[in-house]
């Protein structure tokens, strides 16, 4: 089948269409999310809620991309996206094979969840830093990484696991510069007009007892 003719064009597209407005909602509210932790506990289940639904959204998209009928494997744009959003694909390979990370006999020495961290709201000087495990024996665990060059945190908030942290703003920042492109390049390349969902239908039905 002709490229501008793939129906596949429409199925990627509706996916990724979804997948990055939920990752916007996700990535909108997370730091809000975060600095709320302190006075109310509860909002520490709310953000690291939010932080893998990003990291699996990231990761889905990823997957979609590189099944894009007709975008070249060396694009470079692609190339780009899917080099800095690698991690995505690390994170959700840990957490997917949590039982084997478990149960080895020599457990790492980082706590399970890893620690989630955030720029204080009131003083960019802080970084919060919360661990989200037992504290057994001798624990690891990173935080916020400060750029000295350009005077800056890296991001506003990261996930830390094992030896790695996921730095959300970054990494959420490559997902929208690819967006830009690749619905874009979508629109262009099918040769009809794409139908952009604004509200999805909602069909209703009801049983009303004899």
């Amino acid at each position: 089948m002709h490229t501008k003719d793939d129906i596949r064009l429409i199925k990627v597209y509706d996916g990724l269409v979804f997948s990055f407005q939920v990752l916007s909602h996700n990535y909108q509210n997370l730091y809000n999310s975060c600095i709320l932790i302190p006075n109310e506990n509860e909002n520490l289940i709310r953000s690291f809620s939010k932080c893998w639904s990003i990291i699996d959204t990231t990761h889905r998209i990823r997957e979609i991309a590189q099944s894009i009928p007709g975008l070249s494997k060396k694009n470079k744009i692609l190339k780009d996206f899917l080099k800095s959003t690698s991690l995505a694909e690390e994170f959700r390979h840990y957490i997917q094979h949590l039982r084997r990370e478990l149960s080895n006999n020599l457990p790492n020495n980082y706590p399970v969840f890893g620690s989630l961290s955030w720029i204080d709201k009131n003083d960019n000087s802080k970084c919060h830093t919360i661990i989200l495990g037992s504290q057994i024996g001798k624990q690891n665990y990173f935080s916020c990484i400060y750029d000295r060059i350009n005077d800056k945190w890296l991001s506003n908030v990261c996930l830390s696991i094992n030896n790695s942290t996921f730095n959300f703003d970054p990494i959420y920042n490559e997902a929208m510069k690819f967006k830009e492109f690749i619905l874009d390049w979508i629109e262009k390349t099918y040769n009809k007009d794409i139908n952009k969902i604004k509200r999805y239908p909602i069909f209703t039905a009801q049983f009303k007892k004899q």
